[in-house]
């Protein structure tokens, strides 16, 4: 078992009798078992490296954008405002923009 208790079995196909297990209703596709402390996830390898290129896909996108600095702080402040020191977020705003072009 993994340290954040997650174990996979991956294959290039899987056999009919673990069909019923990887299909279960309210859970994801392949989250065949879960316990106290851990889950168990049987995917073929074009599942896996279907979801991981969505994901990549998704957060590669995300980061195309270009924002100023103030609408960074102002993103952050409306998010997270209860956590925010005043002065902090007010010196924060009088510097340069920040850009996450390549």
């Amino acid at each position: 078992m993994t340290p954040s208790g997650l174990c996979g079995c991956f294959g290039s196909k899987t056999t009919p009798a673990i069909e019923p297990d990887r299909h279960q209703k309210d859970r994801a596709i392949g989250h065949a078992l879960t316990g106290e402390n851990y889950d168990i996830w049987v995917l073929e390898w074009g599942e896996l490296i279907a979801s991981v290129e969505r994901r990549y896909t998704f957060y590669k996108e995300q980061l195309k954008s270009s924002i100023t600095q103030d609408e960074a702080v102002e993103r952050v402040r409306s998010r997270h405002e209860a956590l925010l020191n005043p002065r902090r977020v007010a010196k924060a705003t009088s510097m340069r923009p920040v850009t996450t072009d390549s």
